[in-house]
């Protein structure tokens, strides 16, 4: 029912939002319309007016748009902070309480050793958590600048697999290699360090959530573009969270109760680095049977 037959209809008064066109221009109109009536009140016609409400609305619909980055960058922060406690309270707890143990009275030289251990291990997950919030600082701020340099990819993938065979093995994990090999190796002009803590992230992630199997890393050639991948027979991933788990602090269990310790940092990093360096990155998963991490970047050479 248009407004007219509302007036007509009704015999009453109204207000209205109607949206139209006026020289070529949107606009919103708040309309006011009432019946006129001849001397036996029989409606005759109707009479109305309008006043430009465009600017109004835009406004009110900018302040709609304000509300929910407020709410969502609360509700971001609420998680952060019960987040980043669990994950400085933990470590804290375990190293006061491991010292504790150690100045204990009849502890054997065993015993301290396993306990520095201990303290060692909550120190680095603590000193850890600390460097990846420094490093989002930085991103943020606009500190962090891309280096790029040549970067033989082979022989980049011969030192991580080195640092995370140990952890690997530690597992009963088979470490699968997809790379080129040194004698057919090709170089990449891009930021060494970044796309060595991309492929850390990565790689850390895959052991860390696959309780048996494999791991697999390896890049191809596609077009005037390098894919990297990561791929592990783990947990997997909901579809419902594919698209957070790159958002910061946002983990695929995120309860405090959670069996995977960390801070959901990881690939929020990891996706900053690799915009940073001109390439995209995504996930494909399936839930009890795995997840690949890819991403790619610009296939430069060096000048």
């Amino acid at each position: 029912m248009n407004t007219d037959d509302f007036i007509l209809q009704t015999g009453q008064p109204g207000m209205f939002d109607e949206l139209g066109t006026i020289n070529g221009k949107f606009t919103y109109q708040d309309v006011r319309k009432s019946p006129i009536r001849n001397e036996n009140g029989q409606i005759v016609g109707i009479v109305g007016s309008s006043r430009d409400v465009t600017l109004q609305k835009k406004a009110e619909a900018e302040l709609i748009i304000a509300k929910e980055r407020a709410e969502e960058s609360d509700r971001l922060k609420s998680a952060f902070l019960a987040n980043m406690s669990h994950e400085i309270r933990t470590p804290m707890n375990s190293i006061h309480g491991f010292i504790s143990l150690m100045q204990e009275p009849g502890v054997t030289k065993d015993e301290q050793e396993e306990y520095l251990k201990s303290v060692k291990s909550g120190s680095e997950r603590l000193l850890n958590t600390l460097n990846d919030i420094i490093e989002l600082s930085r991103i943020d701020s606009g500190e962090l600048q891309v280096n790029n340099i040549e970067t033989d990819v082979a022989e980049l993938y011969a030192m991580l697999s080195a640092l995370f065979l140990r952890e690997v093995k530690g597992k009963n994990l088979e470490l699968i290699n997809k790379f080129p090999t040194p004698d057919n190796s090709f170089h990449l002009f891009c930021d060494r360090a970044k796309l060595s803590s991309v492929l850390s992230i990565l790689l850390k992630n895959a052991v860390k959530y696959t309780k048996r199997g494999t791991v697999e890393v390896g890049c191809t050639m596609e077009g005037d573009r390098i894919r990297f991948y990561v791929k592990d027979s783990g947990i997997g991933i909901p579809n419902d969270r594919l698209s957070d788990v790159f958002d910061r602090f946002v983990q695929v269990d995120s309860s405090t109760t959670r069996a995977y310790e960390g801070s959901g940092l990881g690939l929020s990093l990891a996706k900053a680095y690799v915009e940073m360096m001109g390439g995209s990155i995504w996930v494909e998963s399936v839930v009890k049977e795995g997840s690949t991490f890819f991403f790619e970047l610009p296939a430069r050479k060096a000048p």
